[in-house]
Parts: structure tokens; sequence; C-alpha cells
């Protein structure tokens, strides 16, 4: 696997386009089209060349800047060519991903140090993010490398294994919380192409507590499919690991990948990340491209 494109900004490419109050609620942050200063033109329209192009970018922000305003420069970046969409039911747009006492068994992917299943974000949602982001506030003392696995990379193992498993995956299937009593949220196809391109909509623990919420018996050779798909992303070969450093930002076309993480050990320091979910925005696109 080649390594991810990486642009650097020296400048801080958010701050002098548009500001925002540190006591501003998660899900109040302006999602607007920020100011287009030159910095800020020129890198959205970086960011978003190689990530049509390569589905993945690791953006660098000055590490000297605070929290905050780390957090507002990946802000406005997102928001000059994309849309920024609410997280969860309850509106977050900023989103911490931190161990937090008294959560490590709710959550593989933000509260626990464990290792994540691979998954794409936004599975349960109407329609999952179009563009993923992960901001590194602070790396922990060893592991937590995000990892990425391209979606095509899993359909060809699916095609070499049994060519039905593509059209299994492609048909609607339910998806749910384990804690969704009696009820499956969505249903969509694992599977899908848009335009030639490969885009997956995958959780196994939601699916299989889909199934269960449905009342049904999972149709013949799904579980067969799901193992391919895990078999593939747990191969070191076909792996992206991403071992960010404070002050880089990894961007990536959430349904063009699956992605999981290692696990970690936090000594001195405390692995923190923000996370934001963006939708695509073509009258931004053009505004940077104008």
């Amino acid at each position: 696997m080649g390594e991810t494109t990486r642009i650097s900004l020296d400048a801080p490419a958010g701050p002098t386009a548009r500001t925002v109050a540190p006591a501003t609620p998660d899900d109040r942050w302006p999602v607007e089209a920020p100011p287009l200063d030159g910095d800020l033109r020129a890198g959205a329209e970086a960011v978003d060349g190689v990530l049509r192009a390569e589905g993945s970018v690791i953006v660098t922000l000055p590490a000297d800047l605070d929290d905050h305003a780390l957090t507002v420069a990946t802000w406005n970046l997102v928001c000059a060519f994309s849309r920024p969409v609410p997280q969860y039911d309850t509106g977050e747009l900023v989103y911490p991903v931190e161990v937090r006492a008294g959560e490590s068994g709710s959550s593989h992917y933000s509260a626990s140090r464990a290792a994540g299943g691979f998954h794409t974000d936004g599975s349960l949602l109407a329609k999952p993010p179009a563009i993923g982001v992960l901001l590194c506030l602070c790396p922990a003392d060893s592991g937590g490398e995000t990892i990425l696995v391209e979606a095509e990379r899993i359909r060809a193992a699916l095609a070499a294994v049994d060519p039905v498993f593509l059209e299994l995956l492609s048909r609607p299937q339910p998806f749910a919380a384990e804690d969704d009593a009696g009820r499956v949220r969505r249903w969509a196809p694992v599977l899908s192409a848009n335009a030639g391109v490969v885009g997956l909509r995958y959780l196994r623990r939601y699916l299989v507590a889909g199934w269960e919420r449905a009342g049904r018996t999972c149709p013949d050779g799904l579980v067969d499919a799901f193992d391919v798909i895990d078999e593939v992303a747990t191969d070191p070969d076909v792996q992206r690991p991403h071992a960010l450093c404070r002050g880089e930002v990894l961007i990536w076309r959430n349904s063009r990948h699956v992605h999981g993480r290692r696990a970690f050990e936090e000594r001195r320091r405390r692995r923190r990340l923000v996370r934001i979910y963006a939708a695509d925005d073509p009258a931004r696109l053009a505004r940077v491209a104008g």
C-alpha cells in the first residue's frame, strides 16, 4: 500500500478566516462556509483534489496552536469545501474521541483503549457522512493508529471467494444498535456502487443486532460474507495505518473505506482526537475553485 498524501498548511488556515467562541456547544458550531482568505482557499482546493483522487489525505496544521485553535482551524478547512453534519441524534457536530471513565465497555471506537472493529462511520444514519475527519490533539504513548482499508480491496476479495456475496450484500440489510429495543434503525445495502466507485456501509455488530431486531433469520451466506470483509480488513498487506501526531488531520472518503483502530496505552499522555462528519457540497467546491 502506498503512503497517504500529506499536505502542510503552515499558516493557521482557520482562525484567520473565522473564530468560534470556546464555549460554543458541540451542536452549535457554524456550518456555513467561512470567508476564503488565500491560505484557506488554496488549502481547501488541495485537500479536495487529493481526497477525490486518492480517497484520503493528511493535513498538517501548526502544532503550537492551542487545542481550540487547532479544532477551529480544522473546522474551517472542512467547512470550506464540504458541509459538516450531525454525528448523532443529539446533534453533535464536533465530537471528542477519547477514553472516558465508566464507558470502557460502551464503545470500541470512541471510549475505550481497545482495538476497534473495522467499519464505516455513521452506519445508523439515514445517510452516512461522505467525509470523515479526525484531528489529533494528543497521541497515545503507544499504539492507537487509525487504519484505513479500501472498499475496492474488499469488493475484489468478495468476488474472488464467491460472486454471490456481491449480490447478497447489495440487498438492503437491517442496521440497529445493540440497545435499540425491538426496532431496526435502518435498512440499507452493505455494498453499493456510484459511477463505478465501490461504496460500503458496514459495522458488523449493527448488522447482527439488526437481524435480531428484525426477528428474521440471517440469509444463508451473509455471515460468510462478513467473515471475508473482516479477514481482508485485518490483513496487514492491505491496511494503511496512520499514527497521527498533534496537529495532523486525517480526512477520508467514508464509503470508500472501512477503518479501525489499534489498541493503545496511555501512561503519560491521554489519546485525544476530535471527529467531524461532513457531506459533499458542490456549491462550496465551486466557490473554492472560483
